[in-house]
């Protein structure tokens, strides 16, 4: 046999790209639950400590939109918009987990999650 010599290649490698570079800012507030978060160091090493605090933004948006009646009937139907959505509800209903307790012709009182909240004719 003849001695066999390889082709000279001209593979050329591909110049690498320059790294991107990025850094994270600190939160105050997680975005999706509404907890507070503190930085605390212990023992040289910094740890999050999540706050829990009441948030009013668990709350979805409800307008008040008015009150249908029957003058012959002590039957009352309120109009109220839970997320842009419009509902009539008895007292007593649940809808998207919201409760009418109680109602007038300016206000109705809602509770949601456990806690109540009043809500002014709009």
């Amino acid at each position: 046999m003849e001695n066999f010599t390889p082709p000279e290649s001209s593979f050329i490698p591909p110049l690498s790209a320059p790294r991107d570079t990025f850094s994270l800012a600190d939160i105050d507030r997680d975005p999706f639950l509404g907890t507070v978060h503190t930085k605390i160091k212990i023992s040289g090493k910094s740890r999050i400590k999540i706050n829990k605090e009441p948030s009013e933004d668990l709350w979805p948006i409800i307008e008040y939109q008015g009150i249908v009646s029957d003058k012959n009937s002590d039957m009352k139907i309120y109009l109220i918009s839970i997320n842009g959505v419009q509902h009539p509800l008895k007292k007593g209903d649940v809808i998207n987990e919201v409760k009418i307790i109680q109602g007038t012709s300016n206000s109705v009182l809602l509770k949601f999650q456990g806690k109540t909240k009043k809500f002014l004719l709009k």
